[in-house]
């Protein structure tokens, strides 16, 4: 309770000393948030339910304060993000666990605008955000530059409304990695138009998005990975496929699929082709 008190009293000086956001776009980090207690990376936690957390399992030497070195031996975090409220960087202080590999956050019906900055966990290999939002809720997340995408079946970061990062697309949508998409923020789209520049889709790039009714591949498209598309629209899913040579397929895994649209001159390839053939009666053609 101390510890939850001090919080309190130390909040303001907690917001104002933490840094304003660039636009993430160039995917630099911002200054580190002051800390109001320098043997406390808590001390500058604004999050009840995240200080609470990192509490019970990181204070290793049961001194009532996580010190950097107790935060710099994390490499996993896994918390219900409860309470979040108005604040708009709930995850304030993470900045301080710098050695974290695996991210898993999760909430129902966010309500809030918030920001999750990650940009100075650059050891990040899986970031999970099933943070839903509801009504006027909206993520914005800020992905270091290190950040290779999601190679599991979950979530990632399909909840976001933007992805900002040196990785980032110029809409703030996608997250690119040498031409493969590895990450969408899907967020409230229900038609999307994968940017130019990709040449692989990667893992569940569109898992879990309820919303998106149609996508539209872009020509230099050139393999498409395991459940891809495997969102589970409520309406099915229409897919616009732009290149004439149909892209490789690990699997669709996919029942969700509706219509697939080619261009005319492909459609007897794309009906023959490996994985495409499973969908034949749905391939038409179409002028791009």
């Amino acid at each position: 309770m101390k510890k939850l008190l001090l919080a309190a009293i130390l909040f303001a000086a907690a917001i104002s000393g933490s840094c304003s956001k660039d636009d993430g776009d160039n995917g630099n980090s911002p200054a580190l948030p002051s800390l109001p207690n320098p043997n406390d990376v808590c001390s500058c936690m604004t999050n009840t339910s995240f200080m609470k957390y990192c509490y019970e399992n990181f204070d290793l030497n049961g001194d009532g304060a996580i010190s950097k070195t107790e935060a710099a031996a994390v490499v996993s975090i896994g918390f219900s993000l409860s309470a979040v409220g108005d604040n708009p960087a709930p995850l304030t202080g993470i900045e301080y666990f710098p050695n974290i590999q695996e991210i898993r956050i999760y909430s129902e019906f966010l309500q809030s605008k918030v920001d999750i900055d990650l940009r100075h966990n650059k050891k990040l290999q899986y970031i999970s955000l099933n943070l839903r939002p509801s009504g006027e809720g909206e993520i914005r997340a800020y992905i270091p530059e290190t950040y290779e995408g999601n190679k599991r079946s979950d979530v990632g970061l399909t909840y976001c409304s933007q992805i900002y990062g040196k990785h980032a697309s110029s809409d703030h949508r996608c997250w690119i990695v040498d031409g493969k998409l590895t990450d969408a923020a899907s967020h409230g789209l229900t038609t999307y138009t994968i940017p130019d520049n990709v040449t692989t889709i990667g893992n569940w790039v569109f898992s879990y998005c309820k919303s998106l009714e149609s996508v539209t591949i872009p020509k230099n498209v050139a393999s498409i990975e395991s459940g891809a598309f495997s969102n589970g629209s409520r309406n099915g899913l229409t897919l616009y496929c732009k290149p004439t040579t149909p892209p490789k397929i690990l699997s669709f895994s996919s029942t969700y699929i509706v219509q697939i649209y080619v261009p005319h001159s492909a459609v007897d390839a794309y009906k023959s082709a490996d994985e495409w053939s499973e969908y034949a009666d749905k391939i038409e053609g179409y002028d791009f």
